[in-house]
């Protein structure tokens, strides 16, 4: 899947000193501007604070990179695991130990629906698989491995343990 750009702010470089001191300006250059109408004051404030926020902390473009589809990811995964966030959410937040087994309750579940969810879905695609295919995916499950080469201190002591 191709890679998405995503507009945001970096609100961390944003220096609030620098930031006040801008719209204070402005504003005092706008009251000056518009004492009377309150329906230019109010667009000519927003204007401002767009303006100011654009110098200060710039839209850039973010590449993200989009995960590729799980499809083995069924509702009844996304359900058992939102139910699992929830339960982690209320025991962090209370630290009560019932709400602690109710999250590791949750877990499991969440555990076991996934495990389901894969072995169905691997067992569904090996089924009508070809050789080809077949050897394919599961070279696709296995982790993978860097080619071991041996060490040689010199390229003289390598073509002598080969000769």
């Amino acid at each position: 899947m191709p890679p998405i750009n995503v507009p945001v702010r970096d609100f961390r470089q944003l220096q609030i000193e620098h930031f006040t001191d801008d719209i204070a300006y402005q504003c005092q250059q706008l009251l000056q501007r518009h004492p009377e109408n309150t329906q230019e004051m109010v667009r000519d404030y927003d204007t401002v604070l767009w303006t100011v926020l654009e110098k200060h902390a710039p839209i850039t473009n973010r590449v993200r990179r989009r995960a590729r589809p799980c499809p083995w990811y069924t509702n009844d995964v996304k359900e058992t695991r939102e139910k699992k966030r929830q339960c982690e959410h209320r025991w962090r937040t209370t630290k009560l130990e019932v709400h602690r087994q109710l999250y590791v309750e949750a877990r499991n579940v969440s555990t076991a629906c996934i495990t389901k969810a894969k072995c169905k879905y691997y067992q569904h695609t090996l089924q009508g698989a070809d050789n080809k295919s077949m050897f394919r995916l599961v070279r696709s499950l296995g982790a993978k491995q860097k080619a071991i080469y041996p060490e040689f201190c010199s390229t003289e002591d390598g073509c002598s343990k080969f000769a």
